[in-house]
């Protein structure tokens, strides 16, 4: 069919023009051998592709480890937690802090059940003299607010850092943008000189109406290109000033929220040597160790309000570690798939010996009529074409190229009985001519008479286009005799 398309005055016209790619590609899927050729290839371009993946989790995970790092340390070194690098360590670190806060309210309770006194009807207690309960609010009021400065700071210096990755992504979106308007400016005025469709060369200077293309003749419109680049190029240009700005906001705000932090942290220094003082000059000696109880306490409660942002931290960082590990997994599992080439050099050394067998059976017949008399092989590991000692192109003439083409189709249409569901049989042959370049009518005659009994065995349909009748084949056959006859360089009419 693609023969037929390219309306090619012969059969050697046609074959000269096939790339030797593609005849290696069709040849092994009909003898079954496509799938053991390119499972090599194949494996190579499935390693390649997750050694990618791996790479680009890889860098994934050291930026994740690079922020996590960073951020637990920070909180850590902020609350005086000891360091956690993993989520199991904040379980044990959450019951720790569970169960000395437990303590440290069972030590409260045991320094009120011993100081204060309880009237007759247990229904009012004394408190000691002097004792001033604002100070202990002011101070739990200031670390809780000082908890929550300590957030802020926390959270908006992940802001910051991630206008600086969003900033860098857009960097590079406009490096990509001008390298596009230098290529666009470098191919800009490259004219067409050969027409994509029929490979001929096309002139500048053919007859063309003004403003219209001269390959197609349609008009010519703006070239958008250019205008589409610089359009995302300015959308990139705002979209960096609003990074700017979001990035100078968000670092206006972390300053503010460290100097109030600093502010709450020094107001919070300050409220514990007032009670220290006031609990010297005025309090009941047991109100210190209420006031140490109290505060250890609100530290802990603090400790335990940062562990879940701690958690949601080191989760994304186990994640990232699950993702390499499995792509790293896949790597491992696609290099290790042996491709059997022991089986792929056998079977394809016995099926291409199979095929030339049945070329040179054809062939046997018509030795001295057309035939060179040499042998046809077929090498297995190039499958190329060989007629004794040198490939077919160099070794036959016009009528043996001929009869090597008869031989190839007859030779795939034994496939069905050779190789059965090995092998990929054609089950439409198209042969559009087959008197070509003097070759004796006899010839090509019992050539046609061999290949459709084997078809017609084989229940395949062959089908041939001829300028003489077919009255005098004798293999089974069907003579559709069409009403006008058409040349090669006719036009439809």
């Amino acid at each position: 069919m693609r023969h037929i398309y390219r309306k090619e005055s012969s059969w050697l016209d046609f074959a000269s023009k096939e790339y030797d790619y593609n005849r290696v590609a069709v040849t092994s899927y009909f003898l079954g051998l496509a799938s053991m050729r390119y499972d090599r290839e194949s494996r190579s371009f499935a390693i390649a592709e997750a050694d990618r993946e791996l790479l680009g989790v890889e860098a994934i995970l050291r930026d994740v480890n690079t922020t996590t790092e960073e951020t637990v340390t920070t909180i850590c070194e902020q609350l005086g937690l000891p360091l956690v690098s993993r989520p199991a360590d904040l379980v044990t670190l959450r019951t720790a802090l569970q169960n000395e806060l437990a303590n440290l309210s069972q030590q409260r309770n045991n320094i009120i059940e011993g100081q204060y006194e309880v009237g007759p009807d247990f229904s009012s207690a004394v408190s000691p003299v002097g004792y001033d309960s604002t100070l202990t609010e002011r101070y739990e009021a200031v670390s809780v607010d000082l908890q929550r400065a300590v957030e802020v700071v926390a959270d908006l210096r992940i802001v910051v850092r991630e206008h600086e990755q969003s900033l860098r992504l857009v960097e590079a979106d406009r490096g990509r943008l001008n390298r596009l308007l230098g290529a666009v400016e470098v191919f800009d005025d490259l004219p067409v000189r050969m027409c994509p469709a029929c490979e001929q060369d096309v002139s500048p200077n053919r007859d063309h109406d003004s403003g219209s293309c001269y390959l197609c003749f349609q008009p010519v419109i703006e070239d958008r290109r250019r205008r589409r680049a610089e359009m995302e190029m300015r959308a990139l240009d705002s979209e960096v000033r609003e990074i700017n700005e979001a990035q100078a906001r968000a670092e206006r705000d972390l300053a503010n929220a460290t100097a109030s932090e600093e502010r709450l942290r020094q107001k919070q220094t300050d409220l514990a040597n007032e009670l220290n003082n006031t609990r010297a000059a005025q309090l009941a000696p047991f109100m210190a160790a209420l006031e140490d109880v109290a505060s250890q306490s609100a530290k802990i409660n603090q400790q335990l309000a940062a562990l879940p942002a701690i958690e949601q931290v080191l989760t994304r960082q186990h994640h990232a570690q699950i993702r390499v590990d499995e792509a790293a997994r896949t790597v491992d599992e696609t290099a290790s798939i042996q491709v059997d080439e022991a089986t792929y050099i056998r079977e394809s050394r016995r099926r291409c010996a199979n095929l030339a067998d049945r070329m040179n059976e054809f062939l046997s017949n018509f030795r001295g009529r057309g035939w060179v008399g040499s042998e046809v092989t077929v090498s297995a590991q190039e499958l190329t074409f060989y007629v004794g000692t040198r490939t077919w192109e160099e070794q036959l003439g016009a009528e043996a190229r001929v009869l090597f083409f008869l031989a190839y189709s007859y030779a795939l249409l034994a496939l069905t009985q050779d190789l059965g569901e090995e092998g990929n049989a054609p089950g439409l042959l198209i042969m559009d001519n087959p008197y070509q370049h003097d070759l004796n009518d006899d010839v090509v005659r019992e050539s046609l008479e061999l290949i459709g009994n084997l078809a017609a065995s084989n229940g395949t349909q062959l089908i041939t286009t001829q300028s003489r009748s077919a009255s005098d084949i004798r293999s089974p056959h069907a003579e559709i005799i069409m009403q006008n006859e058409y040349t090669f360089d006719q036009e439809d009419e």
